[in-house]
């Protein structure tokens, strides 16, 4: 799908919900419940069966302020099946704004920052620029542990994706994080990554300017739409 610019932070926003869903397992056996789909006249919704449809300015309405009204025309068809959804996103909302220092709330961080930051790496200007024909694996880890936390790869005709199972081959990239403290700090835009590069808050192995370039496209996202 060709990304228009008008249509870019929506769209970032409404992967990230989907992709929190899953990595949570509120959307069951990662299912494509809450998986967007644009629909006509500037809409999203969330599943196939849209009776939770937002428009795109109340997509960023439920980024920036944690709430949104539905389009009513769509929800009153299924109220039920409505009235669960919402019922999932009030539940990311609360992981992803919470003040815990967990690994929930971590998971729910890491997955919104990588799906947005692949939305942009495969539809911004200047990160398709940055990004150019680089491949590759980028993989994130707690220190200690031999299986990532999430990671994110070039696929074939689909451009970035964000991955969540375990990887069967060695990453290109590998970035391991000192505690679960320091990974949210990350996610959340509250370290430097030189310097904490340099300190040991987290250490990088493998393809380092593959890394560049996708931090530069995650902090052009933490710009335009902080966690």
């Amino acid at each position: 799908m060709i990304m228009l610019d008008r249509n870019l932070k929506s769209w970032a926003v409404a992967r990230s919900i989907y992709q929190c869903g899953i990595v949570l397992s509120f959307d069951s056996k990662k299912s494509s419940l809450l998986r967007p789909q644009f629909i006509k006249n500037g809409l999203i919704s969330f599943g196939q069966e849209r009776e939770l449809v937002f428009s795109e300015k109340n997509i960023l309405s439920l980024h920036k302020n944690n709430f949104a009204f539905p389009e009513i025309r769509f929800f009153v068809m299924r109220p039920l099946s409505g009235f669960r959804k919402i019922r999932i996103l009030q539940k990311i909302g609360s992981c992803i704004r919470s003040d815990n220092t967990n690994f929930d709330h971590l998971l729910a961080l890491i997955a919104a920052s990588l799906e947005a930051t692949v939305v942009y790496m495969n539809n911004n200007s200047d990160c398709l620029k940055i990004m150019a024909n680089d491949s590759g694996t980028v993989a994130f880890y707690l220190y200690k542990s031999k299986i990532p936390l999430i990671s994110i790869y070039k696929e074939n005709h689909k451009g970035w994706i964000v991955k969540t199972e375990e990887l069967k081959f060695e990453p290109s990239v590998k970035l391991k994080f000192k505690s679960i403290e320091v990974a949210i700090n990350s996610c959340l835009g509250k370290i430097n990554p030189l310097v904490a590069s340099a300190i040991g808050e987290y250490k990088i192995d493998g393809y380092l300017p593959l890394m560049d370039k996708v931090g530069y496209c995650a902090r052009l996202v933490g710009k335009e739409l902080p966690l």
